[in-house]
């Protein structure tokens, strides 16, 4: 999937890739969703750059992406020798956040020698929090106090349906280590209720376009749902049929 006009790349524009799209790539693991990320990621920069990635093994190649035994943390190694770049991670996630280190790192990953180094996040669960409303709220609007603009998941009381502005903004979560993202107000109102029921498709649907980056999908949900939703008179947990519900 490509994205056009009309939002910002941020740090992710075409000629950010320029180091990594200019040298052959090694790209050692066995299939995967975030694996054939990567991969689209680098085919991409080749195409624009004039290099190529291989899938496999048994090529030279000045970058090496490639999974090893060990615990799957999200982290990463990076070393530099003998002319190539290696990162290595026991997981797709470490794999992909090393990727982009290198594309951060530009023309200085490809520079000299560089010794092993660890990178790993101090925490598991790294996430963003929206405050969108599905439905406009009357006071607070689309976003409450939506500084920003307007919300990237919902219009008017109905998914956007712009899966291009999605992806775009779970590429460049997963540029910065996130890992996670809730699309709802943590003030949950009827509308935003029924994202757990019969309106979950819609949730599914941004779900499937953020998690080829490993962004896991959240929703804040709300404490009165026994009201909302089964239309019971309270929603205190230690009722009968609160806790029936």
């Amino acid at each position: 999937m490509t994205y056009s006009g009309g939002f910002d790349a941020a740090w992710l524009p075409a000629d950010a890739f320029h180091a990594v799209g200019s040298r052959c790539s090694l790209l050692r693991a066995a299939d995967g969703p975030l694996v054939d990320t990567m991969h689209g990621e680098l085919a991409s920069a080749y195409e624009r750059f004039g290099e190529r990635v291989v899938r496999g093994g048994g090529e030279d190649a000045e970058l090496v992406l490639e999974l090893a035994d060990g615990p799957d943390d999200e982290g990463f190694a990076l070393t530099r020798r003998d002319g190539a770049t290696t990162v290595t991670a026991s997981g797709e996630q470490g794999l992909l956040h090393g990727f982009f280190h290198v594309v951060r790192l530009g023309e200085d990953a490809f520079a000299g020698e560089r010794a092993r180094e660890e990178h790993r996040p101090a925490f598991v669960s790294r996430m963003l929090d929206h405050w969108d409303n599905v439905a406009v709220h009357p006071v607070m609007g689309q976003v409450e106090r939506g500084y920003a603009g307007g919300s990237l998941f919902w219009t008017d009381g109905r998914a956007r349906g712009d899966p291009d502005r999605v992806w775009a903004y779970g590429r460049l979560l997963a540029a910065c280590g996130i890992n996670a993202v809730a699309v709802n107000n943590v003030n949950v109102h009827r509308a935003e209720a029924h994202l757990l029921t019969d309106r979950i498709g819609e949730v599914a649907a941004i779900a499937d376009v953020l998690r080829p980056y490993g962004i896991r999908t959240h929703l804040s949900v709300t404490f009165a749902a026994p009201m909302v939703l089964g239309g019971l008179p309270t929603a205190d947990p230690l009722d009968g049929a609160v806790r029936a519900w």
